[in-house]
């Protein structure tokens, strides 16, 4: 507590109940003998200043409690002017000094708590918001100050339906559940946009509510940039296939461009020489065409996606990046559009694939198969390959994060982790099997709707 030059409240009151007992005179003709029980109300000084100032200042006041009680004692006595015999004041003063020791270890523990509360609601990296029953702030910690942009004294007191953005979830359709999602916070060109996970817990108390704010915009951003190395890393692999594939394309254009050069060629040939040219030529533009569609697919909000188009451009490039050593077979049960990210969908496809490759590098296996299907309004997108599969006992690992089974030096860990959150984020699931013929098996199960889609959709199956 700051230093203010003023006498803090709690030695104020410490002093009128040490005080008290001396108006038991009064209270003789009342209440008779019991008046005596007021010495008692030390114990309550000795508690408030032991709890205010800890153990420095709980010896003072426990001598001054134990001086009062034995002159009080000896100055009115029993009688209220004769003295008390030596014993019975001493008794006294031993029963007033054994109640304020037990005072003071309540006091000091009740202070030890309240301290570790304080502190662990203060450096909590969760931003917590306390309401009292009238939905008005009360206590506000410095998390939830940063993450609001508002300082703590300005939100006390005031409605949390001024305090909270405009842009924000109301607290009362939350529920249990929780809220995840983007939130602007500030104005201007200070505003800006977080990730944001919401809960809305409403406590013992009636009506009494706490709101819990957690920040995961460096999280998300995180996510992103190691889905970004991972598609950059994919990029790379596909660009090393199309500069071994220009090769041949570009010696046809080059032999063929030299042999409509000679001199006395028939219309026919030269047709059909500068033919072979032109269609070098756009083979190779749709091998670059197919990489620029690649890269820019990088919507991160959920739209209207056509499936069969977003596994013909993945399956096309993976194609080039794995070369001849693995077949690439898509098997399309179902075709249409689904509701979900673009760019989430691809990276997990991505990382379903990267890794029955590298499993089968290094266990066997010649095949990788993309299939869709619906089951149960649920569309599925399963990679499967003929590989060594996934060990039976890490297959429940297998979306933990840093959870690997490659070499050291050769992955992170993170693929199937992101995967799995990219899919909840889609209200999707992912399933990771081992396919009883051998292989393993990653399906990804999507809603055919979902939320935040526009209507007017069109579904071929």
């Amino acid at each position: 507590m700051a230093r203010t030059g003023k006498i803090p409240w709690e030695l104020v009151l410490a002093a009128a109940l040490l005080l008290l007992p001396l108006l038991h005179p009064l209270l003789i003709p009342l209440i008779g003998v019991p008046s005596h029980l007021t010495w008692f109300a030390h114990a309550l000084a000795v508690a408030l200043v032991t709890y205010r100032f800890g153990f420095a200042g709980a010896p003072w006041v426990v001598l001054l409690s134990a001086l009062l009680v034995l002159g009080g004692e000896r100055t009115f006595g029993t009688d209220y002017g004769i003295p008390a015999d030596w014993a019975t004041a001493i008794a006294l003063t031993v029963a007033t000094l054994a109640v304020n020791i037990l005072m003071v270890g309540f006091a000091a523990y009740a202070r030890a708590m309240t301290r570790r509360h304080t502190l662990l609601f203060s450096e909590l990296t969760v931003g917590v918001v306390r309401l009292d029953r009238h939905h008005a702030v009360r206590d506000v910690n410095p998390e939830a100050s940063r993450i609001l942009a508002i300082p703590g004294e300005e939100m006390a007191g005031r409605p949390v339906g001024e305090v909270l953005p405009a842009s924000w979830p109301d607290i009362n359709e939350i529920g249990k559940t929780g809220w995840n999602g983007t939130v602007r916070v500030g104005s201007g060109d200070e505003a800006e946009e977080l990730q944001v996970i919401i809960f809305v817990l409403t406590l013992e108390r009636p009506h009494a509510v706490q709101i819990l704010i957690v920040d995961r915009t460096l999280e998300v951003a995180q996510e992103q940039e190691i889905a970004r190395q991972s598609k950059l890393a994919s990029l790379g692999e596909a660009l090393a296939g199309v500069a071994h594939e220009f090769k041949n394309p570009l010696q046809v254009i080059s032999g063929y461009a030299d042999l409509a050069a000679q001199v006395e060629q028939d219309a026919d040939t030269l047709r059909e020489r500068f033919g072979k040219v032109s269609e070098q030529a756009d083979r190779m533009n749709n091998m670059v065409q197919d990489l620029l569609g690649y890269s820019r697919r990088s919507s991160e909000d959920k739209e209207m996606v056509d499936l069969g188009e977003l596994i013909g451009d993945v399956v096309a490039m993976e194609r080039i990046a794995l070369g001849k050593r693995i077949r690439l077979v898509e098997q399309i049960d179902w075709q249409g559009t689904i509701c979900a990210s673009a760019s989430k969908v691809q990276q997990i496809l991505l990382n379903f694939i990267s890794n029955s490759a590298d499993a089968m590098a290094e266990g066997g296996g010649s095949t990788i198969t993309v299939r869709t299907a619906m089951k149960d309004d649920q569309i599925e997108i399963e990679v499967f390959d003929d590989g060594p599969g996934v060990p039976q006992e890490f297959l429940d690992k297998v979306f933990q994060p840093f959870a690997t089974t490659k070499e050291k030096g050769k992955g992170t860990g993170l693929g199937l982790a992101i995967s799995m959150r990219f899919a909840k984020s889609m209200e999707g699931e992912i399933i990771a099997a081992n396919r009883p013929k051998g292989g393993a098996s990653f399906t990804l199960q999507l809603p055919l709707i979902g939320q935040a889609c526009p209507n007017g959709v069109d579904n071929t199956s």
